[in-house]
């Protein structure tokens, strides 16, 4: 359930430098009343200082799927403040809305209640079935005319999500267009074959539209669950001592269960050492794979969204030790919760909170991205760590807003909050109610043992005058912003 996520080249918009093989007439013309562009206009949060923020603009690539739909990735349509969509590659932007989002799926709808924008607008088709191989064309405006490169497929492989741990077919596509990864829309003859997603120099990844076929037809008809995950960690099972302790038979299939999740759903049907051979039907290699019917080896972790949902269940066969037994594995909703550092947080503001100075945060890959190569050790490290009942976040001090109130604490950074006040701190908010409890005359702050200093002391009478001067000296709206 953990890996590399490929990010899209461009920054915030497409750069589009030319490349050499285009096509500007003939089969290309039937798709400029298709391909439309789309501008997001969304708040940027600087995670280093979660009080601020401001606005940037994304330029992305959508595609008219029916009579009032325009289909494009999820990416880039977070914290989103107005979007807008054109047509022709020129002219009028015209106001519209995000009318369906799934980020674990990477796929949104848009829409416009401009009846203008649609005049002369025709829907594409979505292919029925995935190509393997071939050429294709990866199509999306610039400058006022409909850039057509000519692309080959080179794999269709089972790939993580660029915004989410689930993994889906994707279309490897070599073509020589700069900065995509922005939705492009990848055709073959009139249907489209993908949506690109993620882009390295000259290839891009694509959503298959089998695939975005699925999860729209399943959003629309009013039962989509969303797609499921496999949350259980697993090893390969190639070594024989490991099969041998775990007794289990030293067969050319297996991957070995190693930790199960407790928290926020706790799994029932395997355990940790359970062996895992078969999925659904089909034989689990030692390296983490199976062979598919269609498209030969694919990651075991495919298996979750073939054709499944959040919800279904999936029969395994497993070896638990020693006995071999068939289980029914139930599929959790794919979830940012399922990490105790969460890969996303999507839609809401970054969360903070400041109490004499000191800025607590609870910890993200948001948040551990903005910090680069300054990421600390003593924070990266709980990136391997699953979230439980007693912990189900990481609250830390990210930094202390200079006050008298804080003096000989200005330099503090970076370390995990245990206790406040002798109250143990699970979230953010508890901080709160533990300050309304102070001991005697002062706030006791403790924090992880071993990372420098273990305690910090306020004084309980002056902290809230305290308080409103720092947020007025440093210019900050307000104490504090929580989850709901």
């Amino acid at each position: 359930m953990r890996g590399i996520l490929f990010i899209p080249l461009a920054a915030t918009a497409l750069a589009l430098a030319g490349g050499c093989a285009r096509e500007w007439s003939g089969a290309g013309r039937a798709w400029e009343k298709s391909v439309v562009s789309i501008r997001a206009t969304r708040y940027k949060y600087d995670y280093s200082q979660p009080w601020v923020r401001e606005t940037m603009n994304t330029d992305k690539v959508g595609v008219v799927i029916d009579g009032d739909t325009i289909l494009t990735t999820a990416d880039h349509l977070a914290d989103r403040t107005l979007v807008t969509v054109r047509r022709e590659g020129r002219g009028k932007w015209w106001p519209a809305e995000v009318k369906w989002i799934d980020y674990h799926a990477n796929l949104a709808l848009v829409g416009s209640k401009e009846a203008g924008f649609w005049r002369g607008l025709a829907p594409a088709r979505l292919a029925t079935t995935v190509p393997e191989s071939g050429e294709v064309t990866v199509r999306r405006w610039r400058d006022g005319r409909l850039e057509d490169a000519k692309g080959e497929i080179t794999d269709v492989r089972s790939r993580r999500s660029q915004l989410s741990h689930t993994h889906q077919l994707a279309l490897e596509v070599k073509a020589d267009v700069d900065g995509s990864g922005w939705g492009e829309v990848v055709t073959r003859g009139n249907e489209i074959v993908g949506i690109a997603a993620s882009a390295y120099e000259k290839s891009l990844n694509a959503i298959t539209a089998t695939f975005a076929s699925q999860v729209i037809a399943a959003a629309r008809g009013g039962g989509y669950r969303g797609l499921g995950l496999f949350t259980f960690e697993w090893q390969p099972g190639r070594n024989p001592d490991t099969l041998a302790y775990l007794r289990a038979p030293a067969t050319d299939s297996g991957i070995v269960v190693t930790r199960v999740p407790e928290y926020p759903e706790p799994e029932k049907a395997l355990r940790p050492h359970d062996v895992i051979f078969e999925i659904d039907g089909l034989r689990v290699s030692p390296e983490g794979d199976y062979r598919d019917p269609r498209f030969g080896f694919l990651s075991v972790e495919f298996l979750a969204d073939r054709g499944r949902w959040a919800g279904d269940t999936l029969p395994m066969k497993i070896v638990r030790g020693g006995e071999t037994m068939a289980i029914d594995y139930r599929l959790p909703a794919a979830s940012y919760d399922v990490d105790l550092v969460p890969m996303e947080s999507f839609d809401r503001a970054p969360e903070y909170l400041i109490v004499g100075g000191l800025v607590f945060q609870p910890l993200t890959e948001p948040l551990m991205r903005s910090m680069g190569r300054s990421a600390p050790i003593r924070l990266a490290c709980y990136r391997d760590d699953l979230p439980t009942a007693e912990r189900p976040s990481v609250v830390f001090l990210s930094q202390v807003l200079p006050d008298p109130i804080n003096i000989d604490y200005h330099d503090l950074r970076f370390q995990p909050l245990l206790r406040v006040n002798g109250r143990t701190i699970r979230v953010l908010k508890d901080i709160v109610d533990a300050v309304a409890s102070p001991m005697g005359q002062v706030h006791l702050f403790e924090f992880t043992q071993g990372l420098g200093l273990n305690r910090i002391v306020l004084d309980a009478a002056t902290l809230p005058s305290a308080d409103g001067r720092i947020l007025k000296r440093y210019g900050i709206p307000s104490a504090a912003q929580l989850a709901p």
